[in-house]
C-alpha cells in the first residue's frame, strides 16, 4: 500500500511562509524542526473560530484553517475524518 502524501502550503502574515505536511501517518507544521503529531496517537479534534487543535495524551497542535487553500482543506479534512477520533465543536448555537 501505497502511504498517501500532502504537502500544504499556505502564508501567515506577509512574510512568515508556514508548511503544514501530512504524510506516512504523521502530521507536521514547518517541518523539520517544527511541531509534529502521530494520526494514530491523536485522541481528539477540536474545531473554534477556524482553528483546530489536534490532542494527543502529551501533545497538542493548533492549525488555522482560515488560510489554508480551500481544496487542501477539503483534502484535510477528508485525512482528519478517516481517524476515530472525539470531535467536539466549540460553536455557540
Amino acid at each position: 500500500m501505497v502511504d498517501l502524501f500532502l504537502c500544504f502550503v499556505f502564508c501567515k502574515g506577509k512574510n512568515n511562509l508556514v508548511r503544514l505536511f501530512l504524510a506516512c501517518g504523521i502530521i507536521k507544521v514547518n517541518s523539520p524542526f517544527g511541531k509534529q503529531l502521530k494520526l494514530s496517537e491523536i485522541k481528539e479534534i477540536k474545531t473554534f473560530a477556524g482553528d483546530y487543535t489536534l490532542k494527543t495524551a502529551e501533545k497538542e497542535l493548533k492549525i488555522n484553517t482560515q488560510i489554508i487553500d480551500p481544496k487542501l482543506l477539503t483534502e484535510l479534512n477528508a485525512e482528519l475524518k478517516k481517524l476515530d477520533v472525539e470531535w467536539n465543536s466549540n460553536v455557540f448555537r
